[in-house]
């Protein structure tokens, strides 16, 4: 069951590369601002505008 889950989950990731994006541009945000508190600093970084994560995801690394 667990492998099952497991290829389900890597299946849907490679079928939605932009979910791979969100994580590499929430990195980078939290381990360039290093938050006290990490889990206020990903809401805050998904609760912006559209344009603003857009300008994150093409951000050079």
């Amino acid at each position: 069951m667990e492998v099952v889950i497991r290829m389900d989950n890597e299946q849907y990731l490679r079928d939605h590369p932009d979910v791979a994006k969100l994580m590499r541009a929430l990195m980078r945000g939290i381990l360039r601002n290093r938050p006290a508190n990490p889990s206020t600093f990903a809401y805050e970084f998904f609760s912006r505008d559209r344009a603003s994560i857009r300008q994150d995801l093409d951000a050079k690394e």
